[in-house]
């Protein structure tokens, strides 16, 4: 009956509060030390993905929790008890690191560890923030400095955008939606007509919002803003389709028509995008880019990159990475650059880059790894010490092992800050950021 199910289920919810906590501890342990380094891993968020087969919040809520209760005794202690849950520990972490750099004092937590057990996630989340935004406050702080946008796939290709912004940013966004709502919303009916209904206004805030971006990319008045007239403002779209169904806009059992994203679309839907953005060739090399640019030019141009985020959903390094290719660094799988005397300089052509992402950029460059291309075009990741047998990257060439961070950042790659050297910055090379 319903009593003995009901009773069941909190059974079973015991015991997986309990593996949860053991899992958090075993995280915390195996994060000091440095694990998931060892298997390649920009962190242990991304290894419980990779070898969990975790989706990324699910692994980033362990790995914050680890680091909440490796922080602070007092969060330690509760979710050793039980007395607070896993999903409330990972909520604590921004707060457990002011504890940590000694901008937070450990007591100061404890009414709010208390509050855990007694409110549910969704308020619980709303004390920690409350809690955050005194701090701020009282250290001056510039509350818009927590605001963050955050956007994950949701069902049937759409995309998920997830805003938490402070309450000045709030109405100030709030209100231009609003206002946007209400004058589109006007113009389509009469002076007397009443307001839009509450059920048509989370769509109208929607297409208000892609207004807005339109309008600050071409002015109000319909001519280029100034963003546009610096060309960092034009939208472009890189989209994957094969000519017969360009041509003949007929999808067929074996037609490609997509984002570079893997998002599905419709020949009619890449034709009215072309009317608002630029729309980019996935054919590569149908615009004349230029795809091999030999041994004097180091940097990837425009065009590879493009190519490179065609090829290359997301950060090519082997395993469950979901940076975009778009925010990633070229990487010479033979390097530019060579350490060995006499070696020769692997060529900046397709062939031979990769699109990496800023972490695990660092872990070939900083860390020792390599990342390899096999005869059938398979990237493999070799860590530190241990080269492949009996096979070697394009032109024979010894792995990458470029200059540290700071001389590569001079020299047009990601430094240490994950940020790229000026002169890639150029006209050229701006599409490949974020």
């Amino acid at each position: 009956d319903a009593p003995a199910m009901a009773s069941t289920m909190r059974a079973i919810g015991g015991l997986v509060a309990a593996a949860q906590r053991l899992e958090v501890r075993a995280a915390a342990h195996f994060t000091r030390l440095g694990g998931f380094r060892a298997a390649g891993a920009a962190s242990t968020a991304g290894w419980l993905r990779t070898q969990r087969g975790l989706s990324g919040g699910a692994a980033k809520q362990i790995e914050d929790a680890a680091r909440a209760i490796a922080a602070v005794a007092v969060v330690r202690d509760a979710v050793e008890r039980g007395a607070m849950s896993v999903a409330h520990a990972a909520l604590l972490v921004g707060l457990t690191n002011r504890v940590r750099l000694g901008d937070l004092a450990e007591a100061e937590l404890v009414p709010l560890v208390d509050k855990a057990g007694e409110l549910a996630v969704d308020r619980f989340r709303v004390e920690v923030r409350t809690l955050e935004a005194r701090l701020d406050a009282a250290a001056g702080h510039d509350p818009a400095r927590g605001n963050a946008v955050r956007s994950h796939d949701g069902d049937a290709g759409r995309k998920v955008w997830r805003a938490e912004l402070d309450a000045e940013s709030h109405d100030i966004v709030g209100n231009a939606m609003d206002a946007l709502v209400d004058e589109t919303w006007r113009a389509g009916h009469p002076k007397d007509a009443p307001a839009p209904p509450v059920s048509e206004l989370a769509r109208l805030r929607a297409d208000a919002l892609v207004e807005m971006a339109r309008r600050s990319l071409r002015g109000v008045d319909g001519s280029p803003s100034a963003s546009v007239k610096t060309g960092r403002g034009i939208p472009e779209v890189s989209v994957l389709i094969d000519w017969e169904t360009l041509r003949d806009e007929i999808l067929r059992d074996d037609s490609v028509c997509k984002l570079v994203d893997g998002t599905p679309l419709s020949p009619a839907t890449v034709r009215r995008i072309a009317c608002a953005a630029n729309i980019i060739p996935a054919v590569l090399g149908g615009n004349g880019d230029v795809l091999d640019l030999g041994t004097k030019q180091r940097l990837a141009s425009a065009g590879q990159h493009r190519a490179l985020a065609v090829q290359h959903d997301t950060c090519a390094w082997p395993g469950e990475c979901d940076v975009p290719a778009r925010w990633c660094t070229a990487h010479h799988i033979a390097p530019w650059k060579p350490t060995e005397p006499g070696a020769a300089r692997g060529p900046t052509d397709l062939a031979n880059l990769a699109p990496l992402c800023s972490a695990h950029h660092h872990l070939v460059h900083e860390g020792g790894w390599a990342l390899v291309r096999g005869p059938d075009g398979t990237l493999t990741a070799q860590p530190p010490g241990h080269p492949p047998p009996g096979h070697a990257p394009p032109n024979g060439e010894p792995r990458d092992s470029e200059p540290p961070a700071r001389e590569a950042a001079a020299d047009g790659e990601r430094g240490a800050d994950g940020e790229r050297g000026a002169d890639e910055r150029g006209d050229d090379a701006r599409e490949a950021e974020p």
